[in-house]
């Protein structure tokens, strides 16, 4: 299966885009889980290798332990979401935590010869602790305990979140892989630095097995450096059984004794002197000291881990606003010079247009049936929009005729009783004659519009003036 890019490589109902990271048994890729109207999610797929997706055994033990990991619901614990059977390679589909792995944050600091601070080593793994007891409690529908024992847990599968919460991750997959390895190659291999004695002998294992490999991961993490791990992996496993573990605090003093002493406890080589459930070790630590809170883990990651992050989110905002109907939406909305559209928490334009590669299957016409509701959309909105015309100057009424303004609630005044009009001389009749129709101009150049005058009063038909001397009416 190709890496298709931008794009993606349409499997089922997932795209598969580019790899996030890569181990020994996997590649883990940024991935799309679709859905009816315009459902997405961003997701992260595990890629297995071919040696193993090609061995049919583990492939069935695969599938089998995964199914079981599926029941593991736990905000300490990355979701199994799906798993896929793509012509014989198969893709394990988990929840996307937007954070780095335990692993790499160690790194960081033992780079600069320095630890992780123990409130933040301590929080970190109660954590981790937490959502392995989840695991270990874990039923069938018929409330038979499952016995899941994860059997590989590492700084690897330690995912520790911006949000300040750390994560296990690969359930079953351990037991898949280390059956795999004995069987076809008579040995154990793999991350033996952090396997309990039990477990590299083939022994029974169960939850204290989890319990020792969660001690020797906190011992690293609290003193800056690796406990078992030598170059030979033979040399490895005779550390694992004969090296004389020192206390964190020897190592490192800034670690309170009272932790240190916890994980010694979690170090014996025999199961009966370890804490009994993985519950029981993570309730000592909060016992002795007091972890650091969600806010101060998610500050030292993103302290810690900027640049991957920096670098995870740009591509996870690429392939977000590059997939389904948002890409479109914003090259419409960009072609007819509206403003970009918000999808999700990414703002897209069409800048990423020339980078994607449709599906040759169905993408033409989810482009084409996107680009016409977009534009129907547009329209609907248009022409509900007021138009930015001129608008006709309002017209004038007479100062009689106007409406007075009036309280709520007020009784409405009656109205006046209308004056006799006045008696006008010839003279005063031509002097205020105008046009029919015409009268003074109000604003904008628009006449005023008057009533018709009164009919004169012709009874008498004419009028005196102040000598004597009679004025006949006009009109009468």
């Amino acid at each position: 299966m190709a890496d298709q890019g931008v794009a993606g490589h349409a499997v089922g109902r997932y795209l598969v885009f580019d790899e996030i990271a890569a181990g020994g048994m996997a590649s883990v890729h940024f991935g799309r889980m679709t859905g009816a109207a315009g459902f997405a999610r961003t997701v992260a797929i595990k890629r297995l290798h071919a040696q193993f997706a090609k061995e049919p055994e583990f492939l069935s033990m695969f599938i089998d332990e995964a199914r079981l990991a599926s029941r593991i619901a736990h905000p300490n614990v990355v979701s199994t979401i799906d798993i896929v059977d793509d012509h014989g390679e198969m893709l394990l589909v988990m929840d996307y935590v937007f954070g780095a792995s335990l692993s790499h944050l160690c790194q960081r600091v033992r780079a600069r010869g320095e630890a992780v601070p123990f409130g933040i080593a301590v929080s970190v793994m109660v954590g981790a602790l937490y959502g392995l007891q989840a695991a270990h409690e874990a039923r069938s529908d018929a409330g038979e305990p499952l016995g899941v024992v994860h059997r590989d847990v590492s700084p690897q599968n330690i995912l520790v979140g911006m949000d300040g919460v750390a994560r296990m991750v690969d359930f079953g997959i351990g037991k898949a892989l280390g059956r795999l390895q004995t069987t076809r190659e008579g040995q154990v291999k793999g991350k033996s630095a952090y396997m309990a004695p039990e477990q590299i002998r083939g022994l029974a294992v169960d939850c204290r097995t989890d319990v020792y490999a969660a001690s020797v991961v906190l011992w690293e993490a609290l003193t800056g450096a690796r406990l078992f791990a030598c170059e030979h992996p033979l040399a490895t496993i005779n550390a694992v059984f004969e090296k004389v573990v020192p206390l964190a605090s020897e190592v490192r003093p800034s670690v309170p004794a009272e932790v240190a002493a916890i994980v010694a406890r979690g170090l014996a080589r025999d199961p009966d002197e370890r804490f009994p459930t993985a519950r029981a070790m993570a309730m000592a630590l909060e016992s002795a000291v007091h972890p650091a809170s969600t806010r101060e883990v998610g500050d030292w990651v993103k302290a810690e881990a900027a640049e991957i992050l920096a670098r995870r989110s740009q591509r996870a905002a690429e392939i977000e606003s590059s997939s389904g109907m948002g890409l479109v939406a914003a090259a419409a909305a960009s072609a007819i010079g509206l403003p970009v559209v918000a999808e999700g928490d990414v703002l897209t334009d069409a800048s990423h247009i020339s980078d994607v590669k449709p599906r040759r299957r169905w993408g033409g016409v989810l482009a084409l049936g996107g680009t016409v509701l977009v534009l129907a959309s547009l329209a609907a909105v248009w022409a509900v929009v007021p138009r930015a015309t001129v608008a006709p100057p309002p017209l004038a009424l007479p100062a009689s005729s106007a409406i007075p303004s009036a309280s709520v609630g007020a009784e409405p005044a009656p109205p006046p009783e209308p004056a006799p009009p006045p008696a006008i001389s010839t003279a005063d009749a031509a002097a205020t004659a105008s046009p029919r129709g015409a009268g003074p101009s109000a604003p904008h150049g628009k006449p005023v519009l008057r009533p018709p005058p009164a009919a004169p009063r012709c009874d008498p038909p004419y009028s005196l003036d102040p000598d004597g001397t009679r004025h006949w009416k006009s009109g009468c």
